[in-house]
């Protein structure tokens, strides 16, 4: 289940101006201090886990370590920002504050500021054959240590290598597998009603979670049966993350096939808070190369024994 809140704050506006003087194409972070802000200020009463729970304090400045699954994201648009809430407690919790959040920011701004209300269900399923999507900004790991720093020296000499594509494969599925679990256990049905039930990821990922298999055995499954290929990264860049002057590596410009089907919003990696990772569909070219994978996905899910 997922809802977003768009608010219209284009950028050089007199609401823009207003609430960021000096700068007025503000970062996801940045609106996220704002928020924090009215919080206090108004007593709009929203919950710790709005400004990522162990993954940010309260006045909207990220803390190293934290490892909670994102709930609310904050993403720039190309007219202002959306408020992302994933789950159901996120959902309803946002819809309760939709109201109080859109006053506190025509009360700041001193004008009037468009909202627009959308919601859905999340459909989540594997497919028999692939699919091409593009992530704007993934980030990974810490750009200075271990197998990033290696990722990224590759990158920087050689745009990217097929082993820099197998990490990047690697942090995509066990992202989406995070993910598929929070939501389940928020309550999601995920599974696609009319879909093949070969082909249903809630209801493989569900024998894990009630202990009717193990992880290791669901794990290998779900990722062979995923078959993500990177097909192409633009480029990369390293962004500060909390103090001690931390720098996590992204990657720009991502497309990727993976025998999935996806319906609702969905964030990769790390920093999904801020909007990174976020998945669509994607376009171009290349697309007409993905060749079809007949029904291997559904034999390997299905398994033999």
């Amino acid at each position: 289940m997922w809802r977003e809140l768009t608010f219209a704050v284009p950028a050089g506006g007199f609401a823009a101006r207003r609430m960021f003087p000096g700068d007025q194409q503000p970062n996801s972070r940045e609106w996220r201090k704002l928020l924090a802000s009215m919080n206090g200020r108004y007593g709009m009463g929203l919950p710790p886990e709005f400004f990522g729970a162990n993954g940010f304090q309260e006045d909207g400045s990220p803390l190293v370590g934290g490892a909670s699954e994102a709930r609310y994201v904050l993403r720039r648009t190309a007219g202002g920002v959306a408020i992302v809430a994933l789950g159901a407690s996120a959902c309803a919790m946002l819809g309760q504050k939709a109201g109080l959040i859109h006053a506190c920011l025509i009360r700041d701004c001193e004008t009037m500021v468009p909202m627009t209300d959308r919601q859905g269900e999340h459909r989540i399923s594997l497919s028999p054959w692939a699919k091409g999507y593009y992530i704007h900004e993934l980030a990974l790991g810490k750009g200075g240590y271990g197998k990033w720093q290696q990722m990224a020296k590759d990158l920087q000499g050689r745009g990217w290598t097929e082993g820099a594509g197998k990490e990047v494969a690697l942090a995509l599925y066990s992202s989406l597998q995070r993910q598929c679990v929070f939501l389940l256990n928020e309550g999601d049905e995920i599974d696609d009603e009319d879909g093949l039930p070969q082909l249903a990821v809630g209801s493989l990922l569900q024998t894990a979670l009630s202990g009717e298999a193990s992880w290791s055995q669901i794990g290998a499954r779900f990722m062979s049966a995923l078959d993500v290929q990177v097909r192409s990264i633009g480029r990369h860049t390293f962004v500060p993350w909390g103090p001690c002057s931390k720098h996590h590596l992204v990657l720009r410009g991502v497309e990727f096939t993976m025998r999935a089907s996806i319906d609702g919003p969905l964030f990769l990696g790390r920093m999904r808070i801020e909007g990174k990772g976020m998945v669509v569909p994607a376009t171009g070219s290349w697309i007409h190369s993905i060749g079809s994978a007949g029904d291997v996905a559904v034999a390997q899910i299905e398994g033999s024994t």
